[in-house]
């Protein structure tokens, strides 16, 4: 939910790629919002707790992830960036405690984007030293190690699990997955494990970048025209709502709430 700027060519032109996928996540996760309004919002009675319903919300939520990460490689005035999406978040939590306390979200989407933008930002220098197939790795193992620290505890259930679960102290644990009793999100995504995917999509840019900046294979890319097909993939209505992807995920609630209303009417 972040603009892109990939340097691919010496023209430094957009990388249409990542704004035609992040449009696609934009438009699966507000059907899927729409079908969420429709059961806790419209009380209409279809299914919402399933393994297709399941996956397909985390399929969301993985891919903006990764996206925003890979982003995060080749981007600039972080600082600015990380704080207008940070505050959105923000603003979210205020409308949501104060007109629908229901759903209330705290420490949601944006508020992790905002946090992994500064804290990827200021670690980028260090974190390009380190080999992005090392990097991928490593990101990876501990988003394993870490996935279940909501739950009280990381590790591996019935291996070895470290229990955390008096470390849920208050909010500000909760920022990193140790939430204390009693409280609730409609959206949350802490720090951990999240910030590990954010991660594996920064060293996924690297290794992207590392490509593209290879004499002998960007030759071979571009000997076959395979390299303006893939960093171009487009589709109009997709790639508008990548290019403004953080505009459009504000606006779409209350949207839906009002296309809601009335159908209901």
């Amino acid at each position: 939910m972040i603009s892109n700027r990939f340097v691919e060519t010496s023209k430094n032109t957009r990388f249409e790629t990542i704004d035609f996928f992040r449009g696609i996540t934009l438009a699966s996760m507000i059907l899927y919002h729409f079908y969420w309004d429709l059961v806790y919002i419209a009380n209409v009675d279809i299914p919402i707790n399933n393994v297709f319903i399941n996956i397909w919300q985390k399929s969301i939520l993985y891919s903006f992830i990764v996206i925003s990460g890979f982003c995060a490689f080749l981007s600039k005035h972080f600082i600015k960036r990380s704080i207008i999406v940070f505050l959105c978040g923000i603003i979210i939590s205020l409308v949501t405690y104060f007109f629908v306390k229901d759903t209330i979200i705290i420490y949601g989407i944006l508020n992790f984007l905002g946090f992994s933008m500064f804290i990827v930002g200021f670690l980028k220098n260090y974190l390009k030293k380190i080999n992005y197939k090392l990097g991928i790795v490593i990101c990876f193992l501990l988003f394993l190690f870490t996935r279940n620290i909501t739950s009280g505890y990381i590790g591996f259930q019935n291996i070895y699990a470290i229990d955390l679960s008096k470390f849920r102290l208050n909010l500000f644990t909760a920022i990193f997955g140790l939430y204390p009793d009693g409280f609730y999100s409609a959206d949350y995504v802490p720090l951990v494990p999240w910030i590990f995917l954010y991660l594996i999509g920064f060293y996924l840019s690297a290794m992207a970048h590392k490509i593209i900046q290879n004499e002998a294979t960007a030759a071979r890319f571009s000997a076959t025209g395979l390299h303006n097909k893939l960093i171009n993939i487009k589709l109009k209505p997709f790639n508008f709502m990548g290019k403004h992807s953080l505009i459009i995920y504000i606006i779409h609630q209350p949207i839906l709430y009002v296309l809601i209303s009335l159908i209901l009417r």
